[in-house]
């Protein structure tokens, strides 16, 4: 019962940091592009 809590947690933290480090590597990609090459560069 405890080995199935564990689980559940360790399953929902992992949702939640991968869920963070997508928005994080796409707020850094709109970052460095508007940085580089202003506002209207569609990103690639």
């Amino acid at each position: 019962m405890m080995n199935r809590i564990i689980h559940r947690v360790d399953f929902i933290l992992l949702k939640l940091r991968k869920q963070t480090l997508d928005e994080l590597a796409q707020y850094r990609s709109i970052e460095a592009s508007t940085i580089k090459y202003g506002d209207n560069v569609p990103h690639v």
